[in-house]
Parts: structure tokens; C-alpha cells; sequence
């Protein structure tokens, strides 16, 4: 893997699958950079900006629930290797990693089809976990 820096407005993807959950449609994003240092003008993303990542209403369904439901994502917690040694104004660098963990949390509930006049049933779970990873346009600052 590279150690290239993640950078502001770099893509998030976030992976489809959220055991047994899969969300729908393009699960891709922007992180916003705040740290002072920058690379061709744009600022370095540092610990923290992670949590700032979201999308919301994003289609999903799970198991028997085929009737899709919305949910939102967002970054649980960055992979060990997502995270530099280097320190800036005391946070550690975001840099091109594996995959940092996701959460996918339900805002309105998967249905599984209504059977012979019974109310549809809802899926009963708040929240699934998945993953996801950042491609940066940074290909010139490693460390």
C-alpha cells in the first residue's frame, strides 16, 4: 500500500456490504482537509476530519428485508495503518491505508413485503458495520 497523504476533497468509497446489509447506489464522498500543511494547495486531512464524512439517505436492504429502508454513513474509526507517524499541530497525518471501519446507521427502517394482509415487518437493527477507503489525488507527497 502507499503512504500517500490524504488531502482535501479526496474520494471516500465506501464498500457496499454491511453484514448482512448491502446499501445501494454510488457510496462515494469527500473529506474535507484541515490541517495547515498543504500539498499543491490543497490542505492535509488530519485525524479528526474523518468524522466528518457522512452521507446520508442512502438506500439499503438486509436479508428478508427486500423493501429498502435509509440509513446514513459514516467513519467509525480509522485503520492503524491510516494513520502517519508524523504529527502536525499534535494529529497524526491521514494517509492511504487498508480500509477504516463504517457504520451504516438506520434512519428508516428495511421492510420485509407485507404477507396476506399483515402489516409489513421492519428490520430491527440500528445499525450495521462495514468498511470503506480513501484514493487520493496526491501522488507526489508520501511518507
Amino acid at each position: 500500500m502507499s503512504k500517500y497523504i490524504v488531502v482535501d476533497n479526496d474520494e471516500v468509497t465506501f464498500i457496499t456490504i454491511f453484514p448482512p446489509a448491502v446499501a445501494l447506489g454510488t457510496l462515494k464522498t469527500k473529506i474535507n482537509g484541515n490541517g495547515h500543511a498543504k500539498i499543491k494547495t490543497k490542505s492535509i486531512c488530519i485525524e479528526g476530519d474523518e468524522k466528518t464524512v457522512e452521507l446520508k439517505d442512502i438506500k439499503y436492504t438486509s436479508g428478508l428485508f427486500t423493501v429498502p429502508g435509509t440509513a446514513d454513513l459514516t467513519i467509525e474509526k480509522l485503520n492503524g495503518d491510516q494513520l502517519a507517524d508524523h504529527v502536525f499541530n499534535e494529529n497524526k497525518v491521514i494517509i492511504i491505508g487498508s480500509f477504516f471501519t463504517a457504520t451504516l446507521t438506520v434512519s428508516q427502517p428495511a421492510q420485509a413485503p407485507p404477507v396476506a394482509g399483515s402489516p409489513p415487518m421492519k428490520d430491527p437493527m440500528p445499525t450495521y458495520s462495514g468498511k470503506g477507503q480513501f484514493s487520493s489525488i496526491n501522488n507526489f507527497v508520501e511518507v
